[in-house]
């Protein structure tokens, strides 16, 4: 029996949404005094008298990005609360993704023991930013032949006989939009932190292979009775991207 795949992530997508502004949520600063800055900065804007905007800039390569706060309020309220602005700036960083003809980056902030949150930002001034993880660290991206749709794999460290298990969004950048798996094999979920990922694989556009190590009741105590080549052994998963209508 196929098995949907909910998406826990969908309401930190949701949660996540840029407000509509006038503006982009991240454009390339035609002038800025912190050219030579390495790390990232807050830059205050006047409007006016009664009105200021707040940017973050990073450099990306010999360029630099200038973030609207304005635009993403889930950054916002973080920066907001935190005890030392300056240095949570300093800590966030950015990834431009390897996607052929797009400005999308990957903006990593509040992170704690290696864990992090991660908005996925695109420069195109209509587009929306997600908070696609939480408690994560981004591991890799992966563009299907044509590069309409992303897999975006994040991992955790947790305490259990796998010491990294994974987890995959799939984006569809062209209608900008997350897109739901079903696992076409089995009932069994191996996203959300479940299993570890050996290998993500494109099949064409719309499958997704996935390997994973071939275990059934796994535990701390089988586990240490299996030799190496038990413990090598893999199974692959065939995930199916539902599209959106």
């Amino acid at each position: 029996m196929k098995k949907r795949l909910a998406l826990i992530i969908f309401v930190i997508l949701l949660s996540g949404c840029s407000e509509t502004t006038d503006q982009p949520v991240i454009e390339k600063a035609e002038d800025t005094q912190y050219m030579e800055q390495t790390e990232p900065v807050i830059v205050e804007e006047v409007i006016d008298e009664e009105e200021m905007n707040e940017f973050i800039e990073f450099q990306v390569d010999e360029e630099i990005l200038r973030l609207n706060l304005k635009a993403v309020p889930i950054l916002n309220e973080y920066l907001s609360g935190v005890n030392n602005l300056s240095q949570a700036v300093k800590q966030m960083g950015i990834e431009k993704l390897p996607i052929e003809g797009q400005e999308i980056y990957l903006i990593e902030f509040s992170c704690t023991n290696d864990l992090c949150s991660y908005l996925l930002i695109n420069q195109e001034k209509d587009k929306q930013s997600y908070l696609v993880a939480d408690l994560a660290k981004f591991e890799n991206v992966f563009p299907s032949p044509s590069e309409t749709n992303i897999i975006l794999q994040f991992s955790r460290t947790v305490s259990t006989h796998f010491p990294l298990v994974h987890h995959i969004i799939v984006v569809n950048v062209e209608s900008w939009s997350t897109l739901p798996l079903e696992n076409e094999m089995s009932d069994t979920d191996i996203l959300h932190y479940t299993w570890p990922f050996q290998t993500i694989e494109w099949m064409d556009e719309e499958n997704i292979s996935i390997t994973i190590p071939d275990t059934v009741n796994l535990n701390d105590e089988n586990t240490a009775a299996l030799d190496e080549t038990e413990l090598n052994k893999t199974t692959t998963i065939k995930l199916h991207v539902q599209q959106n209508k």
